[in-house]
């Protein structure tokens, strides 16, 4: 390279200009270069950033579909128990009509009344009781005091040849003569064999 003191003015001169565009030329490279690799670092971190959202809202809906599973498996579940507490209600209920019924002192005088009452109605207990109790009342009521004998004795008579169906297992268990319980047990299963239904145990019956 010529020395610079030897040369003229214009070309020193020309070689200063040189010499400033090559600098500026190189620190313009500089600048771009780490403008490049900034450039590059930030896009880095925005695809890592939108990678570890869509992970994350991934992960969120994953969460949610599974708390909804759990909730509408929860909500079914409770549906189904609240159906069961409902079916053994009405089951309850009628049970205790049907046996209010029956065994209500004029259900005694008018058995075939008081099975019409229990199983072919949906009659209130209340309703049915009263209207067997003042049948009873009333027949009572126009019948003499010395014929009394003669109405137990018919009484047992009528009940004596009314057909007793086949209750099954434990039907032959032995249970004193004309005791509510019994009576109870011979209409309810009578009820159950005329409806097609398995017969009651007294074990069952004493559940029920």
């Amino acid at each position: 390279m010529p020395d610079p003191k030897r040369l003229s003015p214009f070309a020193q001169l020309d070689m200063s200009v040189a010499t400033a565009t090559e600098k500026e030329k190189d620190e313009k490279d500089e600048k771009d270069k780490k403008d490049k690799d900034r450039d590059e670092d930030d896009a880095k971190k925005a695809a890592a950033a939108k990678k570890a959202k869509a992970e994350q809202d991934e992960k969120d809906k994953k969460d949610r579909d599974e708390e909804e599973k759990k909730a509408a498996a929860a909500k079914k579940a409770k549906a189904a128990e609240d159906e069961d507490k409902s079916k053994a209600s009405v089951r309850d209920d009628e049970r205790a009509r049907v046996k209010a019924i029956i065994t209500c002192p004029g259900a005694y005088a008018f058995a075939d009344m008081a099975y019409g009452f229990a199983f072919d109605t949906e009659m209130p207990a209340n309703q049915a009781v009263a209207t067997l109790n003042g049948f009873a009342a009333g027949v009572a009521a126009r019948e003499p005091v010395a014929a009394k004998p003669a109405k137990v004795d018919n009484l047992r008579e009528r009940m004596s040849i009314v057909q007793q169906p086949d209750v099954g297992v434990g039907g032959s268990e032995e249970n004193p003569e004309g005791a509510p319980d019994d009576f109870a047990f011979l209409v309810v299963n009578s009820g159950r064999k005329a409806r097609g239904m398995k017969p009651l145990t007294r074990e069952e019956f004493a559940r029920a």
